[in-house]
């Protein structure tokens, strides 16, 4: 073997010997001990060939050790960029005017919809439902009525609705047909044509509110309600006639008196005083509020039904038949369709038609 015979046998041994430190690389191997029999057995070729033999084999050697280095040090893995991350859907956020909960008869749009403008929601005999208005909530209850005006401004029609506000941050604006309602943080009850004449019953049960009628704003804390007890209370005494103006008296048309004959006694007793009609009927309807409040729904119907006894014709028959018939309902329906049959009797263009009609015609359980 010539000296470069030699060279090459010893380059190739050298690089054998490196891979052969590495652990599983036999390919790389394999492909040396090739190249060194190739060359062993080329020992008598020319220059050139033994040069292109030892390129080959070295060539061979390093492809070899760079397989090992990577398989030893694997190159790591780098993170897509943040770009290329696609972001997790956000959760559903519901409308700041949205159906929360509803049970039995209603008419409203679905738990989680929108509560759109002039939508308005409706319970029946046995519904309930529960919506967000703007930072509120509002409860119905059976046999109610409201209308979204605006974001924070609602008409309530009928029945009763329980409102709610624990942050202060919007001002929500209850309406009917007498009064305006306006809170920020409070809690309490609207019940329109429930209190005193037939007006809308507020009773607050936290904070406080402000109730606007006729102009007149009047604040109403906690644990009271409006109109105010002194109001629908029955006056103590009969109004006074008024006092006669300054100056001399008119002489009189009538005849004088004739002398009182025999016994003094038989001289003619003062007239009774008047009666308050209007003071003893808000008494009346006043305390048939009170009982109900009470839990007392039969002492209720009682003074109604002695008001209606007593003021077929009053100021308020109608709201006492009225309530009669929302009272009856929840207690005993047969007696509550004979009272709405009466109401329709009496006054068939009333605001209650539309309910007292519902109730006729609503077939018996």
């Amino acid at each position: 073997m010539n000296e470069l015979e030699q060279r090459v046998a010893q380059v190739l041994r050298e690089a054998f010997d490196e891979l052969d430190e590495a652990p599983g690389s036999p390919e790389a191997r394999a492909a040396t001990i090739a190249a060194m029999e190739q060359a062993s057995r080329r020992r008598r070729a020319p220059k050139p060939q033994l040069w292109w033999v030892l390129a080959a084999a070295m060539l061979t050697a390093m492809v070899g050790a760079g397989f090992v280095a990577l398989l030893r040090h694997p190159a790591p893995i780098a993170p897509p960029p943040p770009e290329a991350i696609a972001p997790m859907p956000a959760a559903p956020v519901l409308a700041e005017t949205s159906v929360l909960a509803a049970h039995g008869e209603v008419d409203a749009p679905r738990v989680g919809e929108p509560w759109p403008p002039a939508r308005r929601l409706k319970t029946g005999s046995d519904g309930t439902l529960r919506a967000r208005v703007a930072t509120a909530t509002i409860e119905l209850r059976a046999n109610s009525e409201v209308e979204l005006v605006s974001r924070a401004h609602i008409v309530v029609v009928r029945g009763e609705v329980l409102a709610e506000l624990t942050r202060g941050e919007t001002t929500l604006s209850l309406e009917s047909t007498d009064v305006l309602i306006a809170a920020r943080s409070a809690r309490f009850w609207v019940a329109p044509r429930a209190g005193c004449r037939g007006q809308t019953e507020v009773r607050v049960i936290s904070g406080e509110v402000t109730v606007t009628s006729q102009g007149v704003d009047s604040v109403v804390a906690a644990e009271e309600r409006w109109p105010p007890a002194q109001s629908c209370a029955e006056p103590s005494e009969a109004p006074r006639p008024p006092a006669h103006p300054r100056g001399p008296k008119p002489p009189s048309l009538a005849p004088p008196p004739r002398e009182a004959e025999g016994n003094p006694s038989n001289q003619p007793s003062a007239a009774p005083e008047p009666v308050d009609a209007l003071g003893h009927q808000n008494a009346l309807y006043a305390g048939a509020q009170a009982a109900r409040h009470a839990g007392h729904v039969e002492a209720a119907i009682e003074q109604l039904d002695q008001l209606l006894r007593e003021y077929p014709t009053g100021a308020l028959a109608e709201s006492a038949l009225l309530e009669k018939v929302r009272w009856l309902r929840v207690t005993s329906p047969p007696r509550a369709r004979e009272a709405a049959q009466h109401y329709l009797d009496r006054f068939p263009r009333g605001v209650g038609r539309a309910e007292a009609e519902a109730l006729v015609l609503e077939p018996l359980p």
